[in-house]
């Protein structure tokens, strides 16, 4: 999802700043640490929610009958019972694979 975001969307915005060399550092600083703070805390708490041994991860030597695994966060929100969560977040997902891929070819 932050793969998505990066320094284009503050960079577009700077010709409506009324100050953009006193602001776009201090702002541009923000686009590189929140997602080096949210990836370590995001990674850390999927990893204490979800067994190595789950079914439903990839295991690449394995052979299972399970044709689609899961993302460990996609099976730590499906363990915690959020339904609506895991359903909107598929949807989402799938969106934006089928506008990323909408965005190459046109």
């Amino acid at each position: 999802m932050f793969a998505c975001m990066g320094g284009e969307q503050v960079v577009m915005t700077a010709g409506e700043a009324k100050h953009p060399w006193k602001d776009l550092p201090a702002v541009m600083s923000f686009v590189y640490l929140i997602p080096l703070a949210l990836y370590p805390l995001a990674t850390l708490a999927v990893g204490a929610n979800v067994n190595f041994a789950h079914p439903d991860l990839a295991h690449p030597y394995v052979k299972s009958a399970n044709a689609t695994p899961l993302s460990p966060f996609m099976i730590a929100v499906k363990g915690a019972s959020h339904n609506g969560l895991f359903k909107a977040l598929n949807a989402f997902f799938l969106i934006s694979a089928y506008t990323a891929g909408y965005a190459i070819y046109s």
